[in-house]
């Protein structure tokens, strides 16, 4: 049942995802991201689920069109998601087949998630799409998410996927400058590892060892 409904979804995508269907993507993406959201956990893995929530968040931000038919949209379905963490199951969600073959490839231990969790990860799967003016209040909307998350096992994957954005280069150049300018002035930093951790590089920035003046 699983497969049927992820086929299902990955058909409804393949159909909004073309810049030409801008006023059909208009009307679908309520829908779908209401059908989304019901069908997961049950319907549809967490990996599904990232999927489809990142290439919705891609479709309805520039320079696909319908970001500037619908301008407001893309933050509509960032509040959605946002509301749907505070409120998710946080139990372990049961192994599924694309987790056990993962693993199975990469020969390393399964990656567990909650519901929670994995709606988290969503958010942050989303970081690199977003419209210039919502990046750095989303980083800081991500980054509280992923804190309300109890369980340090749980925690820790989004944690690492939200490092993994910042330094991997999936940012653009403008993105990365807000991300920079987020994790070193306004707070980032200290979100995402804590008061007393060490500090961390991002992609790009320079080393800063003491120097003595030569004046």
């Amino acid at each position: 049942m699983v497969e049927i409904f992820e086929s299902a979804h990955s058909a409804i995508l393949s159909t909004i995802s073309c810049p030409q269907h801008s006023s059909l993507t208009i009307e679908l993406t309520p829908f779908y991201i209401a059908l989304l959201f019901n069908s997961f956990p049950q319907h549809i893995s967490s990996r599904q689920f990232r999927v489809a929530f990142k290439t919705v968040m891609q479709i309805v931000s520039p320079p696909f069109p319908i970001a500037e038919l619908e301008p407001q949209l893309s933050e509509t379905l960032l509040e959605m998601l946002r509301a749907s963490i505070s409120t998710a199951s946080t139990s372990l969600l049961p192994p599924t087949a694309d987790i056990v073959a993962q693993a199975a490839m990469e020969e390393t231990q399964e990656e567990r998630h909650s519901q929670q969790s994995s709606l988290a990860l969503a958010l942050v799967d989303s970081l690199p799409y977003l419209p210039l003016p919502l990046v750095e209040e989303w980083f800081t909307i991500a980054a509280q998410a992923m804190n309300e998350i109890e369980d340090p096992v749980l925690r820790e994957p989004v944690k690492q996927r939200f490092l993994q954005i910042l330094v991997s280069g999936e940012l653009d150049v403008e993105r990365a400058a807000i991300g920079v300018a987020w994790w070193g002035t306004r707070g980032g930093r200290t979100l995402i590892l804590g008061v007393s951790a060490e500090p961390a590089m991002m992609s790009g920035a320079l080393p800063g060892p003491d120097r003595s003046s030569h004046l």
